[in-house]
C-alpha cells in the first residue's frame, strides 16, 4: 500500500522541479516507510510506500516494462492475491514460488501486462492504480469496487495531476477554486455525508475516480466535453445492475453460503506485517469481524488488539434504558470467548464535538461535518499508531450487509409483493419474540408508512438563492430516495443501502487519509465485493425470520460469535453516549473557537447569515445546557467556517500540516 501521486504532460514537456518538490514536500507529511519515484519525458510518478503486509517491504511501484512503454503506479492491498498467482501460473506459465515473493503492486502489474485493461475484472482488494500505456496511447486511472483507496485527478492545460488525497493536488494547483455546488449540496443537511455528487470534490474541476470505475484518457483524441483530449468514465462493476436474486433449496444452504463467504472475506484481509487491530463495540457487526479474526489469529499464537469507545470517568451512565452507554462489558464477553483479544478502552480527556476543527481540515484537506463521536475516532487512531498496528478491521458497513433486517421493512416488502400471509406470520412471530402488543406494532407500521408517503419539508442553512440555483431540493430528494436505512425500505432502497457509491466514496476517502496519518490500513470485511454481492442476492427472509430482526448474523454465525452478543435482541450500543455531557462540561474551553468560525464572513458565501446568527443566539442562551441538535448544527457549521478561513494557508506547506498530526 502507498500514497501515490504524479504528473503527466500530454505534450511531453519537462515536469518542473518546483512541481516535483511540491509532491515530495506534501507527501512527506504522511506516515510512510519509503518513497520511490520514476521520471520520463513529460512524466513524474511518486509512490510513498506503507508496509502493511510482509510482501510490501520489497514491493516495486512505480514499475515499468523494459522498454518503458508501460509505467504503472499502484496503491494496492489484494484480497485475492493467491487466486491471481494461480491464474498467472496456469495461464501464463509463471513460477508460483517466484510470484509468491512479489508485492501486490508487482502482481497487479504482471496481470495488466498479460491481460490489458480487462485485468480490472480480475483484481479484488483495496486499490488505486494509474497506468501510462504507450501501446494503447491511453492513461488509465482505476479504483477498486468500492474505492477502498481514494484517487483524485484533474487536467489543466493538457497536464494531468493525480494523487491519493486532495492534499497534493490542491498544492499543485496552488490557488484552487472551490466548487460552490459541491459545498452547498454537502451542507444541505446535518448528516455526516459530504458526498452528494458523483465523482466531484470540493475543488472545482478536481474529480474522484468513482467506485467500480476507471477513467480512460486519450490525449490524441478529443470529445465533446473535452476539446483537448478524450476522457471516458467507464463503469466495470455495479452490483445494482449485475447481481441477480439467489434461489437455493433450503435455509441451511443460505446459511452455509453466508457463513463461508463472510469468513473468507475476513481471512483474506489477515495479512498484517506487524499486528492486527479491530474497532470493537458490543454490537453484532464488529463482534462478528473480531470473532472470525481472533479465532484465525489464535491458530498462529497471535493477538487481536481491540479499540473501544467508552464514556469519560466523570459521566454517569444510564443503565435503565435499552441503550448500552458503556460497551466495555459486552466487549469483555468477546474476550471471554476469544482470550487472544487484547482490549483497549478509549476515553478522550476533554475533547468535544467542537474541538480541534483545524485538525479535521489538515487531515482531510476538505470540509468535514464532524460526527458526534469524532473525538473518539481520532483518540482510537492515536492508540492504533502507538501500538504499531498494520491492519485495523472495522464493521461499519455491517448494518447494511450482514446484520440488516427490521420487521417493518419485511412487512412492507412482503405486502408490496402480495405475500400477505408471510407478512402476517412474521408480524405475529415478532410480537411473540419481542413481547410486543400486536395493535401497537400495527399502529407503528402505519405511522412509518404515512411518514414515508408524506414528504417532510426540511430546513437547511444553505442560502435560498443557492438552493434554487443548483436545484438542491430535487438533488436531496433523489439522494434520500435512493438510500435505505429507514424504518421502512423499499426493495430499491434496501439494495441502495447495501451499495451506494456516494456513501462508499465518502467513507473510503476518510479511511485513506486516516491510514496515511496512522500508518495502518482500515479494512471492512462486511463491505468486501463478495459479501456485498451475496447480501444483495439473498431474499429478505434471510434477514428476518421467525420474527427475529437482523437474523442472518444472529442465526448463521452461531458458534462463531458469542451467544451473549447474538442473543441480545433488544439492547443496542450508544457510542459516544457522553458527547452532550462533554459539550456542556467543556463549553468554556471550546466556545471561543466555535463562535469565531460561526461568525466568519466566509460562511456567508454559502450559508444563510440570519440562520447562523440565530444559531449563535441559541448556543449562547442555552450554554451549559445544549441539546443534540444544537451540538450537531454548531459543530457542522463551524467546521465549514474553519475550512473556508484556513484552507489556503496549508496548501503546499508541509510543516504547517505536520504541526498537529
Amino acid at each position: 500500500m502507498a500514497a501515490i501521486a504524479g504528473i503527466i504532460d500530454f505534450d511531453h514537456n519537462e515536469i518542473s522541479t518546483d512541481e516535483i518538490n511540491i509532491i515530495n514536500q506534501v507527501s512527506s507529511a504522511f506516515v510512510t516507510d519509503r518513497t520511490d519515484s520514476f521520471s520520463d519525458p513529460g512524466l513524474f510518478f511518486s509512490c510513498s510506500h506503507q508496509y502493511f503486509t510482509p510482501e510490501a517491504v520489497n514491493d516495486i511501484s512505480p514499475i515499468t516494462t523494459d522498454n518503458r512503454n508501460i509505467i504503472f503506479n499502484a496503491d494496492i492491498f489484494l484480497y485475492n492475491r493467491q487466486e491471481l498467482i494461480d491464474r498467472l501460473v496456469k495461464e501464463k506459465n509463471f513460477s508460483g514460488s517466484v510470484l509468491s515473493q512479489k508485492g501486490d503492486a508487482e502482481l497487479a502489474f504482471l496481470t495488466y501486462t498479460n491481460y490489458g485493461i480487462s485485468f480490472v475484472y480480475m483484481l479484488e482488494g483495496a486499490y488505486s492504480i494509474v497506468i501510462s500505456d504507450k501501446n494503447t496511447g491511453c492513461v488509465y486511472l482505476i479504483t477498486d469496487h468500492i474505492s477502498g483507496r481514494h484517487l483524485a485527478y484533474t487536467v489543466v492545460n493538457r497536464k494531468l495531476y493525480y494523487s491519493s488525497t486532495l492534499h497534493v493536488i490542491s498544492a499543485l494547483l496552488k490557488e484552487p477554486q472551490l466548487d460552490e455546488e459541491w459545498i452547498c449540496s454537502a451542507y444541505m443537511d446535518l448528516t455526516p455525508d459530504t458526498e452528494k455528487i458523483n465523482g466531484r470534490t470540493v475543488y472545482k474541476n478536481v474529480f474522484r475516480v468513482e467506485p467500480g470505475h476507471y477513467v480512460q484518457i486519450d490525449p490524441n483524441k478529443t470529445d465533446l466535453e473535452h476539446p483537448e483530449f478524450s476522457l471516458k468514465n467507464i463503469e466495470y462493476w455495479n452490483p445494482l445492475k449485475s447481481v441477480k436474486p439467489l434461489k437455493l433449496s433450503s435455509d441451511e444452504e443460505y446459511g452455509k453460503l453466508f457463513r463461508e463467504t463472510f469468513i473468507k472475506s475476513c481471512k483474506k484481509m489477515l495479512r498484517a506485517r506487524n499486528k492486527h487491530g479491530v474497532f470493537l463495540s458490543g454490537g453484532l457487526d464488529s463482534s462478528s469481524v473480531a470473532s472470525v479474526a481472533a479465532e484465525e489469529l489464535a491458530k498462529s499464537g497471535q493477538s487481536l488488539y481491540s479499540y473501544t469507545q467508552i464514556p469519560c470517568p466523570e459521566y454517569k451512565c444510564d443503565t435503565s434504558g435499552l441503550e448500552v452507554e458503556n460497551e466495555a462489558i459486552d466487549v469483555l464477553k468477546n474476550k471471554k470467548r476469544h482470550p487472544n483479544i487484547e482490549c483497549r478502552f478509549i476515553t478522550t480527556k476533554d475533547l468535544t464535538s467542537f474541538s480541534e476543527p483545524e485538525k479535521y481540515m489538515r487531515r482531510f484537506a476538505q470540509p468535514v461535518k464532524p460526527v458526534l463521536n469524532a473525538p473518539y475516532i481520532y483518540s482510537m487512531d492515536e492508540e492504533v499508531k502507538k501500538d504499531g498496528i498494520s491492519i485495523v478491521f472495522t464493521g461499519e458497513a455491517g448494518n447494511a450487509t450482514i446484520s440488516y433486517g427490521n420487521i417493518t421493512t419485511y412487512i412492507y416488502q412482503k405486502n408490496h409483493g402480495f405475500h400477505f400471509i408471510s407478512s402476517l406470520k412474521e408480524a405475529a412471530a415478532f410480537c411473540r419474540l419481542y413481547h410486543v402488543n400486536r395493535p401497537r406494532l400495527l399502529q407503528y407500521y402505519f405511522k412509518v408508512r404515512i411518514n414515508k408517503m408524506c414528504r417532510k419539508s426540511f430546513s437547511s442553512y444553505v442560502r435560498k438563492d443557492l438552493i434554487k440555483k443548483h436545484n438542491l431540493k430535487k438533488q436531496e430528494r433523489k439522494h434520500s430516495n435512493s438510500l435505505g436505512c429507514n424504518a421502512i425500505d423499499s426493495f430499491k432502497q434496501w439494495k441502495g443501502y447495501i451499495f451506494h457509491p456516494l456513501v462508499t466514496q465518502h467513507t473510503c476517502y476518510f479511511e485513506t487519509c486516516q491510514s496515511l496519518f496512522t500508518g495502518a490500513i482500515y479494512l471492512d470485511p462486511t463491505m468486501s465485493k463478495d459479501v456485498l454481492e451475496l447480501c444483495m442476492a439473498l431474499p429478505i427472509d434471510c434477514f428476518v425470520r421467525n420474527g427475529k430482526e437482523r437474523r442472518a448474523v444472529r442465526d448463521y454465525l452461531k458458534g462463531i460469535v458469542s451467544d451473549d452478543i447474538l442473543n441480545n435482541l433488544i439492547r443496542r450500543g450508544n457510542q459516544a453516549s457522553d458527547y452532550l455531557f462533554r459539550a456542556n462540561t467543556y463549553w468554556d474551553d471550546t466556545k471561543g473557537t466555535l463562535f469565531r468560525y460561526l461568525k466568519s464572513h466566509e460562511l456567508d458565501k454559502y450559508l444563510d447569515r440570519k440562520k447562523i446568527d440565530f444559531l449563535i443566539e441559541e448556543l449562547t442562551e442555552k450554554e451549559y445546557n445544549l441539546d443534540k441538535q444544537l451540538v450537531a448544527e454548531g459543530s457542522v457549521a463551524s467546521a465549514l467556517g474553519c475550512f473556508l478561513e484556513n484552507y489556503k494557508q496549508f496548501i503546499g506547506v508541509d510543516k504547517w500540516i505536520k504541526k498537529e498530526l
